[in-house]
């Protein structure tokens, strides 16, 4: 068999990138064998994945929602700066707690506050609510932040506790005393902040 002109020839520039190439072909085939275990090493880890279907369902949101009337007793200061006690005027709270998960302990949501005597006030309360106790009877503790928006703005804090006694599963009669400090807001007197002590009586209904 003749061999290739340029073999003879150990100086040519062929024949120099023949001799490179051959040189290279033992590193070559290492990688390939390389990446022909490496593909398949993927390959079977991917197949002995088990396979697990993702939770679709939604988590559970149920509404507690009390409806109440109310009056009691608030201090502020007075025009030569001793504070005046008065009667709270009239009111109408309609209070929506949101239950995530049917865990019926704690409730998040906001109050909406309808002051009903002297002239008509509008409110929004944020808060929180823990609820304890066995039925029928339920005690309730609760933080919030009030804010009345008309016809002027306050803004205060909020504690409130009660009770709850439960006529059937969704239904309920429910009392709260709680007690209000407004520290800000164009309603505020000038010379301190307004106390309240209430009590309120209403409905719950469980949704």
């Amino acid at each position: 068999m003749r061999l290739p002109e340029f073999l003879a020839d150990p100086g040519s520039s062929r024949y120099r990138r023949f001799q490179a190439m051959i040189e290279r072909a033992p590193s070559v085939s290492r990688q390939m064998k390389h990446a022909h275990r490496t593909a398949r090493a993927v390959i079977t880890i991917a197949c002995s994945v088990p396979f697990f279907p993702l939770d679709a369902s939604a988590q559970a949101l149920n509404l507690a929602i009390d409806s109440t009337v109310g009056s009691g007793v608030r201090r502020a200061p007075g025009p030569d700066g001793d504070a005046i006690s008065k009667r709270t005027p009239a009111f109408f709270d309609v209070d929506v707690g949101l239950v995530l998960d049917n865990d019926w302990s704690s409730e998040w949501g906001a109050g909406f506050k309808f002051q009903l005597e002297d002239q008509l006030a509008v409110g929004v309360a944020p808060q929180v609510r823990l609820i304890r106790g066995e039925l029928p009877w339920n005690f309730l503790i609760g933080l919030g932040v009030p804010i009345y928006v008309t016809p002027g703005t306050l803004i205060g804090v909020e504690v409130d506790a009660g009770g709850i006694f439960r006529f059937t599963e969704s239904l309920g009669a429910v009392a709260l005393v709680s007690a209000e400090y407004f520290f800000a807001g164009g309603d505020l007197p000038e010379d301190g902040g307004v106390l309240m002590f209430n009590f309120a009586v209403g409905v719950r209904v469980l949704l």
